[in-house]
């Protein structure tokens, strides 16, 4: 799932990342990973 995660980040497809970051995070909030990947999307999403 997390690759997934990635691979949607890359390809700029931010909606769908989106979606699965926000079911992924309340289940496993202290994942180092996710929240590696929830830094990188607003950083992508704000540019």
């Amino acid at each position: 799932m997390k690759e997934m995660l990635r691979t949607l980040l890359y390809a700029n497809q931010t909606e769908q990342a989106a979606e699965i970051l926000n079911q992924l995070l309340p289940i496993i909030p202290e994942d180092l990973e996710l929240i590696w990947i929830r830094q990188e999307f607003i950083r992508r999403t704000r540019s």
